[in-house]
């Protein structure tokens, strides 16, 4: 077996393991149990510390029970035995509101109104500095992000059995049945997998036209990104009614007393969304500042509030990134350990249909072994090979590694160039990438913009989901590209000729004072 280097998580790389601890080898989430604070574990090629900020097994255990019960009494209210199938919930929810009286405080839908227009407390609320320096970071970093979201957060962390029963019960981005993958089922995974990314570009800010909101306003009551929030919240709350559904049909379901969509779901998804593309970052070699990693992952904490997440949880466990590192480790040991070996949610991770489903994709046409690279790249061999990833060959691994480098060019020029020389260059190269980001992927979805419906397979007939094409918009933001990539590759021609020259000059001064030394 070829030699792997470990893993050592961290959203700055300032971890530090001591070398002359033994080091514990954690099999399944009940190894923990036995674990002190100190303890050096290492579980699927990722090695760590055990401490305070770790997740106990019995505190996930509680959390499997708990939901989200305001937002399932208000989904069961509005759809009083009906099917959600193709509605857009948000829309149902603030008609429902606006024709309720002023005074009725008992409705389940009121109740589930009130808290989601509610400002999150100051602790768990980023403010309007720290959103646009994350959101800063979200731009500038885009390409590698977007490789985060997809190969790791879900092709990797949606590989998680009780998620993957969840996922297998309604039918998303997995087949129902083992071995259905189709093309039909590919392009419904792919469309997912793009709504899922419209979903990260409204809580950004990410629009086209280009949104006159700025800071947080977006992402607070009213805003667009805000109602996104909402949606897929909502979204969240229909999977568990239907989950549950099923699981009550099939009285032999070992699971029946699970919660779909938990606490600890929702909490892991979240820092999949924000720790782990900071993890990301850092094994790109494209280590954020301190104060920017903290910024992103106040949008996030912010977000959770809206998504349903314990403010418990928020407070306790991403407070900051140090805390969250810890959080996320020790869950994926949870997450990752099935209730029963012979579980076939262990053995059916969504991760190869996922990569299938984005293989030859626009805009850039992907492989099935650049994908796979890519994935055993950021998720570590282990943890790949435990998922069933195919190890790419050598020569995949050299184009890989050469192409990497070619996409972390802009990103360390803009660190220097457009941080430190011209921040005019820089903030184009973001309002470019934001408006671009929005443009490719509506055009991806067939000119649409999600909204997020439960169930039914064609979008393409909602009306309210369409989207006008803007093709001067577009050939503004295509020539503003290409502006930017010119001013970047002109700057780094004209420095390697002024350092060329120089190191000739310095070389002909060398040779002339040793020439006249020696006459």
């Amino acid at each position: 077996m070829p030699s792997h280097s470990l893993r050592i998580p961290s959203s700055t790389g300032a971890l530090r393991i001591d070398p002359s601890k033994p080091v514990k080898y954690i099999n399944h989430s009940s190894d923990t149990r036995s674990l002190a604070h100190g303890d050096v574990i290492r579980y699927l090629g990722h090695i760590f510390v055990w401490d305070e900020h770790s997740v106990p097994e019995d505190v996930v255990v509680k959390w499997r029970m708990e939901g989200d019960p305001l937002c399932d009494a208000a989904v069961i209210h509005l759809l009083s035995g009906n099917s959600a199938a193709g509605l857009d919930m948000f829309h149902r929810l603030h008609t429902f509101v606006t024709k309720l009286d002023a005074h009725d405080n008992a409705s389940p839908v009121s109740t589930f109104w009130k808290a989601i227009t509610e400002v999150p407390p100051t602790d768990i609320r980023v403010t309007d500095e720290q959103f646009d320096q994350g959101r800063a970071l979200f731009l500038d970093n885009s390409v590698q992000i977007a490789q985060s979201l997809l190969y790791y957060s879900l092709a990797g962390g949606f590989a998680s059995p009780r998620i993957v029963r969840t996922l297998e019960a309604i039918s998303y981005l997995v087949p129902s049945k083992a071995g259905e993958v189709s093309s039909a089922s590919s392009d419904r995974t792919f469309r997912r997998l793009l709504e899922t990314f419209q979903f990260v570009l409204d809580v950004m800010r990410c629009c086209s036209p280009a949104s006159d909101f700025r800071g947080t306003a977006h992402i607070l009551p009213g805003g667009e990104g805000w109602k996104s929030i909402v949606r897929v919240r909502m979204l969240h709350g229909v999977a568990r009614e239907k989950v549950r559904a099923k699981i009550k049909r099939s009285s032999d379901d070992p699971h029946v007393n699970d919660v779909p969509i938990s606490q600890e779901d929702m909490s892991a998804t979240l820092a999949s969304f924000s720790t782990v593309t900071l993890w990301t970052l850092t094994t790109l070699g494209l280590t954020p500042r301190r104060e920017d990693a903290e910024a992103f992952l106040a949008i996030w904490r912010h977000v959770g509030f809206y998504l349903g997440v314990s403010p418990t949880i928020l407070r306790r466990y991403f407070s900051n990134i140090d805390v969250s590192d810890q959080f996320l480790t020790s869950m994926v040991i949870h997450l990752f350990s099935p209730d029963d070996e012979s579980d076939p949610s262990a053995f059916n991770a969504p991760t190869m249909p996922i990569l299938m489903a984005t293989t030859g994709r626009p805009p850039l046409y992907n492989t099935l072994e650049w994908n796979c690279a890519v994935t055993h790249r950021l998720l570590g061999y282990e943890l790949a090979t435990h998922l069933k990833v195919p190890e790419p060959s050598w020569t995949m691994n050299v184009k890989l590694r050469f192409i990497l480098a070619i996409q972390a060019l802009p990103v360390v020029f803009s660190r220097y160039y457009g941080e430190r020389i011209r921040r005019g260059w820089l903030e184009k190269r973001r309002h470019i990438y934001g408006v671009g980001m929005a443009m490719t992927l509506r055009g991806n979805l067939g000119m649409r913009r999600t909204k997020f419906r439960p169930g039914g397979e064609d979008h393409s007939h909602w009306d309210d989901e369409k989207v006008n094409p803007d093709l001067e918009g577009a050939a503004r933001a295509t020539r503003q590209f290409r502006e930017v990539l010119a001013e970047m590759f002109s700057v780094l021609v004209v420095s390697g000729i002024l350092i060329i020259y120089a190191f000739w000059k310095f070389q002909a001064y060398v040779i002339s004072m040793n020439f006249d030394y020696n006459s």
